[in-house]
């Protein structure tokens, strides 16, 4: 089969994370520049290896790269030898037991790869890691500006979301966009972190689990207050049904909070009258869309999670807190701190959407510095399936379900879960039905 040859293959992760952004920037690089891309995912679920067949891009962007050797960044370097490899970095806020498992890690991601970088704080650790300033376009956060005028009207109303999912629209909604995705890593994940550095990797999804216990019954007492609605988002890489198990093994019972992963998040906080987290970034996003923030804390923060951020945030230490703070809506707004914080260090920039796309067609037509081809040295070896799963991927996907979920959760993703539970990439997958939709609904937008 010939290779279709393209200008851009923008590569997906998460759906919910980055597929709003990714379809705005398609629509305007058409529109305004006049190159096409195609959006496609990175995961081997949604047909990853039938994207490497069909297409031959000249340029490819990440969601992430942190080594040559990662399996998503293995296959696309096998693949296409010769694009131009440019890393979105949809990470770029860490905490201390992050910053060393966040950073480019071999000679190729260093030196050969164009970093997005959102202000100088990130700027300046990927040069601190051996990334030459010339690889880094400072642009500004582009989740932020969906915040604001004209994007923030992408998204669905309140009274929208409160007659699809039949929440109360008159009640107060409490939006929890819960953080503790270390309470699940696996063995390979926590090898990962130590191999970084980072000794309290274990530590890490033992404080996770706990806080995460601790705080789905404090969620549960909130649903007791009549004028509330508690509406809990799990992380994306945590599976729906894991989530819920764990809640009903906390608390005895069913969970009576809204438990929801579809959509997008920004909807939920653009929708809400309060965002509460642990230490999730959705509370910068949250405080850019001057929503009240609160820091939940029902166990006490270790120093490996602490990052400067976390400061200008108010923080809630007790039950008694949380239900006071949940159900006083004449509390002042919290959100001033750290709204300020994340213009100055992360919005220095108007329209950073429209400036990715800028910088992803100047990059297609040749018009800006690109780091020369790796050496071949520096490409990833060849690596073979374990002999279990050696047949085709064909074949495994015609597989029963939950055979299939098994197997590649066990060999992909070890890190979800440690207990057998299968992981579902139902939500990740993506359609050029659903991209063209999408695209079409930014050009209303745009109009």
């Amino acid at each position: 089969m010939v290779k279709r040859r393209i200008d851009l293959l923008l590569l997906v992760e998460h759906i919910a994370r980055e597929l709003d952004v990714s379809c705005a920037v398609k629509y305007l690089m058409a529109e305004k520049h006049g190159v096409e891309i195609v959006i496609a995912s990175m995961l081997e679920a949604h047909g990853f290896q039938k994207t490497i067949a069909k297409y031959e891009p000249r340029v490819v962007a990440m969601p992430y790269f942190y080594a040559a050797s990662d399996s998503g960044q293995r296959k696309v370097l096998r693949a296409w030898p010769e694009a131009v490899l440019v890393n979105l970095a949809y990470e770029q806020i860490f905490s201390k037991i992050n910053q060393a498992y966040k950073a480019p890690k071999d000679m190729l991601a260093k030196k050969h790869v164009l970093h997005h970088a959102w202000g100088d704080l990130y700027a300046s650790y990927l040069e601190e890691h051996g990334v030459p300033r010339e690889n880094i376009f400072i642009n500004g956060n582009p989740f932020y500006a969906l915040y604001q005028m004209p994007y923030s009207s992408y998204f669905s109303s309140r009274a929208e979301l409160a007659k699809r999912y039949g929440i109360d629209p008159h009640r107060r909604w409490v939006f929890v966009p819960e953080n503790y995705g270390a309470a699940f890593y696996g063995e390979a994940k926590l090898k990962d972190y130590l191999k970084s550095g980072e000794g309290d990797a274990y530590s890490y999804r033992d404080f996770a689990m706990n806080s995460f216990k601790e705080a789905i019954k404090w969620w549960q007492k909130g649903t007791q207050d009549s004028n509330v609605e508690i509406i809990v988002r799990p992380r994306p890489t945590t599976p729906r049904g894991v989530f819920i198990k764990t809640c009903r093994e906390s608390l005895g019972q069913d969970p009576a909070m809204y438990i929801i992963k579809e959509g997008s998040v920004r909807e939920w906080v653009l929708a809400s009258d309060i965002v509460m987290s642990s230490y999730s970034t959705t509370l910068i996003e949250a405080a850019v869309a001057n929503k009240p923030i609160y820091m939940i804390e029902p166990i006490h923060f270790p120093d490996y999670v602490q990052a400067d951020w976390y400061k200008l945030v108010p923080q809630i230490e007790t039950l008694e807190k949380f239900l006071e703070v949940i159900g006083d809506p004449a509390l002042p707004n919290t959100c001033h701190p750290l709204q300020t914080w994340a213009h100055e260090s992360l919005m220095k920039f108007a329209n950073p959407i429209g400036n990715l796309a800028g910088w992803l067609a100047a990059i297609c037509k040749g018009e800006v510095h690109v780091p020369d081809n790796p050496d071949p040295g520096l490409m990833p070896a060849p690596v073979s399936l374990p002999v279990e799963t050696s047949r085709s991927l064909d074949d495994w996907f015609r597989l029963p379900g939950r055979v299939v979920d098994f197997v590649w959760r066990k060999f992909t993703h070890p890190e979800i879960g440690t207990d057998g539970i299968p992981i579902s990439y139902q939500l990740d997958k993506i359609t050029d039905a659903e991209v063209n939709h999408r695209v079409e609904h930014w050009s209303k937008v745009f109009s």
